[in-house]
């Protein structure tokens, strides 16, 4: 492993790391605009650190060697690590007291890190998600994307669906470091990591503000069909039923089995479920 190190501003504000993986697979044009979002916080005091998971396009390479800002760090990984296995070794890497997730292909709303550092703090809270805007590959804002706001709201829709959006994740960074991404999972990941520190009684809260604009092309739901999806979120789905009161155990049972095969139908399936998620907690 190898890295670019460009330093970073002093400041009294705690620092914020923000952390991103990237692979040979992401679209410049969306890495271009996810990296631009972070760095145009309104909170002064933060760090982005830049993870290349193995190989990548000449293109990427060469922008990524182009970056002047100080603020900027680059790690590159010789082998590729999965998305656990990146972020894990960025948030390794972090120097901040605070981190947030970020993923390449993402756009942060400008005051993300300031807003999610206040309502953390004023909630002690260990972590934070937020709602955020669907948007397509062109930019255009499709969809609402709401999540539930209170550690016992979260808690009960942990056996029905990921309560967490990876990439609005801001938390202590201690959190983080002590409780990495399980790296055996390639998928599902951070839905697993969700339910585990949920369990080990730590506060997670969702603000209620749009902070990210959330990438959910055709891309997004082809990828989340399939034997090894459908797997990995039963597995899930399972492990979070001691998070529910025990009259809704067999409920959520029976959940989780229908969407393991509902998993295992077209991508255009997949669609459908997880409109209907987003409009069942919108009316929540």
């Amino acid at each position: 492993m190898t890295q670019q190190t460009m330093g970073s501003s002093a400041s009294n504000q705690p620092l914020v790391s923000a952390v991103m993986a990237t692979y040979k697979k992401d679209e410049l044009t969306f890495l271009r605009n996810a990296i631009a979002s972070v760095l145009a916080q309104t909170y002064g005091t933060i760090e982005l650190v830049i993870v290349v998971d193995g190989e990548l396009t000449e293109e990427t390479r060469t922008y990524l060697s182009s970056l002047t800002d100080d603020r900027v760090t680059v790690v590159y990984l010789e082998t590729n690590v999965g998305p656990a296995g990146a972020r894990n070794v960025g948030i390794r890497r972090a120097r901040g007291d605070y981190i947030a997730i970020m993923d390449a292909d993402d756009v942060c709303a400008p005051d993300r890190i300031e807003r999610q550092l206040q309502y953390l703090t004023e909630t002690r809270s260990d972590v934070v998600g937020s709602s955020c805007l669907e948007i397509d590959g062109a930019d255009k804002v499709v969809g609402t994307k709401t999540a539930p706001r209170t550690c016992e709201a979260i808690k009960r829709s942990s056996p029905f669906f990921n309560p967490i959006t990876n990439p609005t994740v801001f938390a202590k960074a201690d959190v983080l470091k002590q409780h990495p991404y399980p790296e055996h999972l390639r998928l599902g990941e951070d839905y697993r990591l969700w339910i585990q520190l949920l369990r080990a009684g730590y506060t997670i809260r969702n603000h209620e503000a749009n902070l990210l604009y959330f990438r959910c092309g055709e891309e997004f739901f082809r990828k989340r069909r399939g034997l090894g999806w459908a797997v990995s979120d039963l597995r899930n789905k399972l492990s979070a039923i001691r998070l529910v009161r025990w009259y809704m155990r067999p409920v959520a049972l029976v959940f989780a089995f229908i969407t393991f095969f509902l998993r295992l139908l077209p991508a255009k399936t997949s669609r459908w479920v997880y409109m209907a998620r987003r409009r069942l907690v919108a009316a929540n």
